[in-house]
This record gives C-alpha cells, sequence and structure tokens, in this order.
C-alpha cells in the first residue's frame, strides 16, 4: 500500500475534533457490529461504498450533519439549556427544510439510531409515528438530556461516492448513507441518559451519533392517564316485571387507563319510556347532564360526586329501585353516568351508558265469588305490591270464602283477602284467614311458615250420576242454546257451542263425559222477571275437556270436566297482554280436573284497578236454588222455616 493510500485513510478517520490512532486496513471489516451493520457499511443500504474524503466542502469532510452554525453541525440555540422540544425541532426543522445534499436523510439516520432500528429495517424517511415515538421516549420520566463533555473509541461518517473509480470522477452521486469506523472521538455532545446512564450521544460539532450505544433510547413507559367507560352491567330481574317489583341494578365503570382517576362523579338513573320508543344510544362525551341526556322523568337512584376509579372495572355502588305504577308495556329503563372521564383538566363533560331496559308486564288475577275453592293439589298465585298514598298495599287472586289445599297455599287470599283496593301492610296471616289448616307440618299460621295441607281432601263429586244418559238420549247437534225447544238431558260426542240465551223456565244438561266441549260464544240467562223456582234457567256442562274461547266474556252454566278447562283454548303460543284480554265471568259451580287459567284481563294500575281479575267464577244463589229445586221433586218452592207449637207445660 503506497504512503498516499495510507494518508486518506489516517485522514478519513479524523471526521471530527479529536486525536485518534487509524485502525490497520484489515480491521476496517472486522466481524463487529453496530446498529445491524459491520464496519465500513452503509447504515441503509448495506453497502461497502468507497471512502471519499475532501476537507473542505460537506458530505465529503465525513460529518453527518454540515458545521454551518459558527463551525458547529448543533447551533448554540439548541444546546442552550437543551431539552427534548428543542433536540426534537431541530431535527424536524432539518429534516423538513433543505433536501438537497443528503439533510434529511441522514436526520433519518439519527432518529432511527435513537430508536434503536437496525439498518436493514431502516427507511431514508421518517414518519409521523417515528417522530410521536421519539417524542414520548425523549419526554419519558427518567430521561435527562444535557450538553457536556463525551468520548467514543467508534465514529460515524457521511459515505460519498465522491471518489475516482475506475479512473473517473463522479461527485453527483452521494451515497445519502452513514458508516461506522473504529475510531475516537472526543467534544462536546449533546448526551441522552437514562437513569443517569448514557444511552446516545450527538456530537455538537457535526452530529455525528456515538456509534458505541447501539441499543438507541428506551421506549418510554406509556403516559400517565385515565379513560372512564360506565355500563349497566347487570339488572336484576330482567326481561318483563310487574309494577311494584324491586329491582337490583349493577353499574359498572371502566377506566382503560394506567391511573386512578381524578375524583369523577357518577350517577345510576331510572327513567320510562313508552313501549317501542327506542332508548337513547351510549355517548362518547356529552355536555349534558344524564336529565337532559335521557329525559323522560329521569331520577336518580344514587351516586357520589367524587368517585375515585383504579384501572379495570370497578362497581361504584349497586342501587335497588322498586318499579313504579306502570302501565303494561311500559319500558323502565336503567343508566350509568359518570363524569370528568378524562384526565383531561379541560373536560368536565359527562360519558353516558347504554340504558338497560326490561318491561312491565302484568300478573293476572282470579277471583272466586259467593264460594270456596277445594284443591287436591297445591294453590300457588303472585301478588305484587304497590305503594298508594305511601301505603303498601298487595294486589292478587282471592277466594271469597275459605281454600282448602292438600298441599301449600301461595299467594292466594281467602276471606275475600284482596278485595276493594289490595290488602294494605300484607302479610302471611292477614290473607290467610280462611285458608284452613288440619295438618302440624305446615306450622302456625303466626310463624310465617306456608300454609295449607289439609288432609282431608274431599273427592270431586259426580255430577253426571244426577242427569243419567241412556240410549234414547237426543244428541245436541246445534251450537247454538237459545230458542224454545223443551228443558232436558242432551249427550253429544263433541259439539262448539256458539252460546246461546237461555229464557226463563228451561234447563239444559249437556252429559258427555267422554266427549271435548268448546265454547265460542257467551251462554247468558235471560234476566225476565221470576215468580217461581221453576222459572230459574240454568245450563249444565259435563265433558271431558272443555275449552273456552279468547272472544267468550260470559258463561252462565256449570262447568264440570273430568280432565282440563281452558280459559283460552284457542291461543297457545305468543300469549302477552294483547292476547287474551277480554275478562271472563263464570256464573256457576264449576269442578274440574285442572283449570287453566289463560286470560291476561285486569291487573291495571292504580287502586282502582290494580286488582282487576282476568277470570271471575261466581257461584250465584240461582244455582243453589235450582239444586234445591231439582232435589225436592217437583214443587215450585223451598222450605226455609219451619215452626212446630208445642203445648204449654204446666
Amino acid at each position: 500500500m503506497n504512503k498516499h493510500r495510507i494518508l486518506r485513510i489516517l485522514t478519513l478517520l479524523l471526521l471530527c475534533v479529536g486525536i485518534t490512532i487509524g485502525p490497520t486496513v484489515s480491521s476496517v471489516y472486522a466481524a463487529e457490529t453496530h446498529w445491524g451493520r459491520a464496519e465500513g457499511y452503509g447504515y441503509f443500504s448495506g453497502n461497502l461504498y468507497p471512502w471519499g474524503y475532501n476537507p473542505g466542502t460537506w458530505p465529503d469532510n465525513g460529518y453527518v450533519l454540515p458545521p454551518i452554525y459558527n463551525g458547529a453541525a448543533i447551533p448554540s440555540s439548541v444546546t442552550d439549556n437543551i431539552d427534548a422540544d428543542k433536540l426534537l425541532n431541530f431535527l424536524k426543522n432539518t429534516y423538513n427544510g433543505d433536501q438537497s445534499y443528503s439533510r434529511a436523510a441522514m436526520v433519518s439516520f439519527i432518529v432511527h439510531t435513537m430508536l434503536g432500528v437496525d439498518g436493514a429495517n431502516a427507511s431514508r424517511t421518517v414518519s409521523s409515528t417515528d417522530w410521536q415515538d421519539l417524542s414520548d421516549r425523549l419526554h419519558g420520566p427518567v430521561i435527562t438530556i444535557n450538553v457536556e463533555e463525551h468520548q467514543t473509541f467508534r465514529n460515524t461518517f457521511h459515505q460519498t461516492s465522491s471518489m475516482k473509480v475506475g479512473g473517473i470522477v463522479d461527485r453527483t452521486q452521494d451515497a445519502q448513507d452513514v458508516g461506522w469506523a473504529k475510531s475516537g472521538q472526543r467534544g462536546q455532545a449533546v448526551v441522552i441518559k437514562n437513569n443517569g446512564t448514557a444511552v446516545y450521544a450527538l456530537f455538537v460539532s457535526c452530529a455525528n451519533p456515538d456509534g458505541s450505544l447501539s441499543n438507541g433510547i428506551p421506549e418510554a413507559p406509556p403516559p400517565s392517564h385515565y379513560y372512564l367507560t360506565p355500563t349497566v352491567k347487570n339488572v336484576n330481574p330482567s326481561g318483563v316485571v310487574e309494577s311494584g317489583t324491586t329491582i337490583t341494578v349493577m353499574p359498572n365503570v371502566n377506566n382503560s387507563g394506567n391511573r386512578n382517576s381524578d375524583a369523577a362523579p357518577w350517577q345510576v338513573s331510572r327513567f320510562y319510556l313508552p313501549s317501542g320508543q327506542p332508548a337513547p344510544v351510549a355517548s362518547s362525551d356529552s355536555t349534558k347532564s344524564p336529565a337532559e341526556y335521557y329525559g323522560n322523568g329521569l331520577v336518580s337512584l344514587g351516586g357520589d360526586a367524587g368517585g375515585i376509579f383504579a384501572p379495570g372495572d370497578t362497581n361504584p355502588g349497586t342501587q335497588t329501585d322498586t318499579v313504579g305504577d306502570q302501565g303494561v308495556g311500559t319500558q323502565v329503563c336503567y343508566a350509568v353516568s359518570v363524569q370528568k372521564y378524562t384526565d383531561d383538566p379541560a373536560t368536565t363533560d359527562w360519558r353516558h351508558s347504554a340504558p338497560t331496559c326490561i318491561k312491565i308486564g302484568k300478573r293476572p288475577k282470579t277471583q272466586v265469588w259467593g264460594g270456596d275453592l277445594i284443591d287436591s293439589g297445591s294453590v300457588s298465585t303472585g301478588t305484587v305490591n304497590k305503594t298508594i298514598g305511601g301505603t303498601v298495599y298487595t294486589f292478587g287472586s282471592w277466594i271469597e270464602y275459605g281454600i282448602f289445599a292438600v298441599n301449600s297455599i301461595t299467594g292466594t287470599g281467602s276471606g275475600s283477602a284482596y278485595a276493594g283496593s289490595g290488602l294494605a301492610n300484607a302479610s302471611n296471616c292477614n290473607e290467610s284467614k280462611l285458608s284452613f289448616v288440619n295438618s302440624t307440618t305446615s306450622g302456625a299460621c303466626a310463624s310465617g311458615t306456608v300454609i295449607g295441607n289439609y288432609t282431608n281432601s274431599p273427592s270431586m263429586p259426580n255430577v253426571s250420576v244426577s242427569f243419567p244418559v241412556t240410549g234414547s238420549t237426543p244428541q245436541i247437534n246445534s251450537g247454538d242454546l237459545s230458542g224454545s225447544s223443551s228443558s232436558g238431558v242432551f249427550t253429544s260426542n263433541g259439539v262448539t257451542l256458539s252460546g246461546g240465551n237461555i229464557q226463563k223456565g228451561r234447563w239444559v244438561v249437556i252429559n258427555a263425559p267422554g266427549a271435548d266441549i268448546t265454547i265460542d260464544g257467551n251462554i247468558t240467562y235471560s234476566p225476565s222477571m221470576m215468580h217461581s223456582l221453576s222459572d230459574i234457567p240454568q245450563v249444565v256442562i259435563i265433558a271431558n275437556n272443555i275449552n273456552i274461547t279468547a272472544k267468550v266474556t260470559q258463561v252462565d252454566a256449570w262447568l264440570i270436566a273430568k280432565n282440563n278447562l281452558n280459559t283460552c283454548s284457542d291461543v297457545t303460543n305468543n300469549l302477552d297482554s294483547t292476547v287474551c284480554n277480554n275478562q271472563l265471568t263464570v256464573n256457576g259451580p264449576v269442578a274440574v280436573g285442572k283449570l287453566y287459567l289463560r286470560r291476561t284481563a285486569g291487573s291495571g294500575t292504580g287502586s282502582d284497578h290494580s286488582g282487576d281479575p282476568a277470570e271471575v267464577f261466581n257461584l250465584r244463589p240461582d244455582a243453589y236454588m235450582w239444586a234445591s229445586l231439582r232435589a225436592a221433586g217437583t214443587g215450585n218452592r223451598i222450605q226455609t222455616v219451619e215452626t212446630i207449637e208445642l203445648p204449654p207445660r204446666l
């Protein structure tokens, strides 16, 4: 190697101010790598460029950035009281300024090596994401930036292909790349430290990075912030409830940030919506309060003016609510709102959850007038509590007289317990004064246990034997019971009765215990003036199953079914408050195997209508009187008083 070649190599290694000891030629191609590149190879391209050096002109002088600020590459306006923003602005302005002569590529080299990116993955451009990443790192809480004396044993140089290659000098082809070499350097540098340990240095004179710190600047921890999102986690019970039901509302506030929130007011709210009206959606933020946002007579169930929410999910406080006396189909909606949901000091807005809504339904009620309820199984019906005028009233199904059940009696009141405007301050004993107990296993009423267990249950009377059917008994084929045909016993293989009005003095018995009979129209007794017991009209229906369709509202008849009595037989699916919503009144004795109460009428609002029944079974005196006449023979009177005169005893 001639002396001129040796001098060029030694001169090249004197890249910035400082005394260096040049390596031998063999050391240039050592296996050591930095930023993913071996010595002498371009950071971006990975190519081994010819090394050209002209002390007079950048980039041929080896500097990364030109020394144009009073002989320095980084001006004093940046280095005086330097901080992250000054350094970032300098790099950005240089990158976005004069794009000629490789300035943008050199800034890209600095930015990517600061980020610890190997050359194989680097780009000659800096994206907005790169700038943000670098900003986050430089602003990290453990990062400090100072200008101080710094020394390195590896240096960088701006590669260029401006030397003579193959006898031809081409100064227009700038490699726009940077390599490193084993070369010492010392001088003033912008030094970036992590917890006091230097992790990156950028020499002031030439903007050459310290090649020995190849891991870049550590990623900054995520910024400290909080972000709150309220939701309704659970409403119990859900679906369809009655007025007066107690609802448990479980709110949730999620903090997706990495620190506890500031004092953030929160509120759980309830409001009502008409049936079918869509509920408001969740808000990202809103200047409106919960009352303004949701409207519809919103009331607050609870909250706090300064809740603190840790990262993750928090239940700020489960709330309870009693559903008001609202009409069927009304939506009862619950929502959660939180104010100052983010740590932005300028934000005082609310964030509102999507509401969770349930619907007001009804529990239809049944009433038995003028008689008892005798059941060989259990009697169980529901009740509903409503606060009216400050007093809690209970509404439910009731029997005018007594209840006799072999098993338990739950919910159903005896002795007309819930008649009128309901039972104030109801209790187990108040609603059970005529619910008979004939077994110690149920305990006393005063103990509050389930009542019932009346063991002496009679079997269902066999009414059919009182109206025998023979081979000559006529079949009833007409569906209409009206007309002036004579009274008597009929039989049937199954018939649909369209109803009819029974005139005074006429009675009809349909004795068909093996057939199903459907009642598809009202059966009524004539209201004509009556002068004797024989004027009383009466209908007795004895069948296997008795089915009553939805349009029927009144049946004046005895209903005796070996198996089932269905009060709304033509609707089997999708039963709701708009289906089978006609009240049904049965005037006469009822004795059946199973009673299917499927009407949905009644159960309205207020003290006047909350207890309205869906079915009424009324055992009127005319049934007793007609039965007594049948038992007494052909007489037209019932003897109620008998007087016997005895001689005086002296």
